[in-house]
């Protein structure tokens, strides 16, 4: 994975992105350069025929020697495909910068929006047949490997995950592979109490971080019960070798932010992300009032100025990953799949 860039959409072009997400809006096409290390629109196309007339406007707005990004939507059905167009003419600069802000850009607009991503190099791979011959790439590709299924049932596990949190809050949830939701105890078949979900110490920190004595708490799962991590944080800086639940009070309000390196093991990564939405609700119940809520595979991407972003105060020089409001959702954030030092 390329490293990340520190670019960040600007302001007006998110701005861009919100309304053209709207159910009304006439926009088919945003092309997106890179200006001053900021992310900014250069153009919009409005729709003037179907998916797949429209979709010939594309070429006209590459260049030859300079990259873009693209935004197609399509109508039916209702999708967006991100296009990296990087003509192979380009500084080699350039093509470092636009590789190196690609993913986090895709999390900053919310990749859940995005059906596909194109890579193209000539305008010959911005028609319709290119787009065609990609999708029936994609329908036909071999078998997976067990590896690769894993990894796509951790996906599905993390997509099931956000679509349950986002429609239901304290009732009719799902159950977690942990009892995380519910009491630090449980009762095991001889009637005695077995241990399961939350230890005391966790739940005891959580009501701290609630009553507002503690900015920043990390959380962990080892076997089987969320923990405190053994080194709290004083900061915003997330662990990069091992995954983690973190609260975190920021001035405009409190985020919960679910980091699982992409490097963590599948038998973790499946865990936290079956956790993700039932840690949250008990944290709720033990008084804790979330505003917002990121999820990330790169961790150095979440600090202070992203998380002031998220929350629509844009800040420049900084990279933005997945996230979510835990009430009202701004237009421009997921996230899944987004995301220190410490």
């Amino acid at each position: 994975m390329a490293a990340a860039s520190g670019i960040v959409p600007s302001k007006d072009l998110l701005d861009t992105w919100a309304n053209a997400l709207g159910p009304d809006s006439p926009a088919r096409i945003i092309k997106i350069v890179i200006d001053q290390e900021t992310l900014i629109s250069a153009a919009q196309v409005d729709a003037q025929g179907s998916d797949e007339q429209d979709f010939e406007l594309l070429g006209p707005l590459g260049e030859d020697e300079s990259p873009c990004f693209l935004l197609y939507r399509n109508r039916t059905p209702e999708s967006w495909l991100f296009i990296s167009y990087v003509p192979d003419a380009s500084p080699v600069r350039s093509k470092m910068l636009y590789a190196s802000s690609r993913q986090s850009f895709v999390r900053a607009l919310g990749d859940s929006r995005f059906s596909s991503s194109i890579f193209a190099s000539t305008k010959d791979e911005l028609t319709f047949a290119a787009y065609r011959n990609h999708l029936k790439a994609q329908q036909s590709s071999a078998p997976l490997t067990a590896r690769e299924q894993e990894i796509a049932d951790i996906k599905a596990a993390e997509a099931k995950e956000r679509r349950e949190g986002d429609t239901s809050e304290n009732a009719n949830q799902p159950r977690s592979m942990l009892d995380l939701s519910g009491s630090t105890e449980g009762t095991s078949a001889d009637g005695k109490k077995a241990g399961t979900g939350w230890s005391d110490e966790a739940a005891e920190l959580i009501k701290t971080f609630a009553a507002g004595d503690k900015e920043i708490v990390e959380l962990r799962i080892e076997e089987e019960r969320i923990i405190p991590s053994p080194e709290q944080p004083s900061s915003l800086a997330l662990p990069k070798d091992a995954p983690c639940f973190t609260f975190y009070k920021h001035s405009a309000g409190t985020v919960f932010i679910y980091s699982c390196p992409s490097t963590s093991p599948i038998k973790s990564r499946m865990i936290y992300a079956s956790s993700f939405h039932s840690v949250r609700t008990k944290a709720s119940n033990l008084g804790v009032d979330v505003s917002k809520r990121l999820e990330t595979s790169s961790p150095e991407e979440i600090t202070d100025a992203f998380v002031a972003a998220e929350f629509g105060q844009a800040v420049a020089g900084e990279s933005t990953p997945t996230g979510d409001g835990g009430g009202d959702k701004p237009a421009f954030a997921r996230p899944s799949r987004p995301g220190r030092k410490r």
